[in-house]
């Protein structure tokens, strides 16, 4: 449980690994992206100090979820923002995620809404006429594509476990995670698939 001492209202969750835990919501608090909006608000508002992690109890992993729903039907944690135990069932997204999806559904698989750079409309121009771009382009093209996987794909846990809840609970497409999430949509398809991640439990 993760509580705010300072106005009593609390988080309810639970992990196989109580300290990694921890740090991870410490990461998204600290970060300003935690993603329980409720306790990111308290924690900009009274501060880091006020807030205390501790164990409920202690159980065996194929209990885990049923022990946490249960203290979530009888104690109503006022962080938490879906009130389904390891799910985002019943969430609901702010305006601002929703325009989000909205404009993430838009796109079709060949892009259509999203606007390429003048270096990739050349590209595109001379593939199709069958001009070939020059040794240098190819390269330039190539780092700059890695660098951009680097950059986009760095996920934290949390994260990673967010896009897998709302994969397996809500059964949005991979573009719809990536919006909310902050990332792209290849992104979530390797996290999806596992191919990237495996250590997250």
């Amino acid at each position: 449980m993760i509580r705010n001492a300072k106005n009593g209202r609390f988080y309810i969750g639970s992990a196989m690994r109580f300290n990694k835990r921890w740090r991870e919501h410490l990461r998204g608090l600290e970060g300003n992206r935690h993603h329980s909006k409720f306790m990111q608000r308290d924690w900009n508002k009274t501060g880091a100090e006020h807030f205390e992690f501790s164990i409920l109890m202690h159980c065996t992993p194929d209990e885990l979820i049923k022990h946490e729903q249960s203290f979530i039907d009888t104690m109503k944690p006022v962080y938490n923002s879906a009130p389904v135990a390891g799910s985002q069932l019943g969430y609901k997204f702010d305006d601002e995620a929703k325009a989000k999806m909205s404009v993430a559904a838009k796109r079709t698989k060949n892009f259509t809404g999203h606007t390429h750079s003048e270096e990739t409309k050349a590209r595109i121009s001379a593939v199709k006429t069958g001009v070939k771009m020059g040794k240098y382009s190819d390269e330039r093209a190539k780092k700059t594509a890695a660098a951009m996987r680097d950059s986009k794909n760095a996920l934290q846990e949390c994260q990673v476990r967010e896009i897998r809840k709302l994969r397996e609970t809500q059964k949005l497409t991979y573009v719809k995670i990536a919006a909310l999430i902050g990332c792209t949509w290849y992104a979530v398809n390797d996290v999806i698939r596992g191919r990237t991640y495996k250590w997250v439990i």
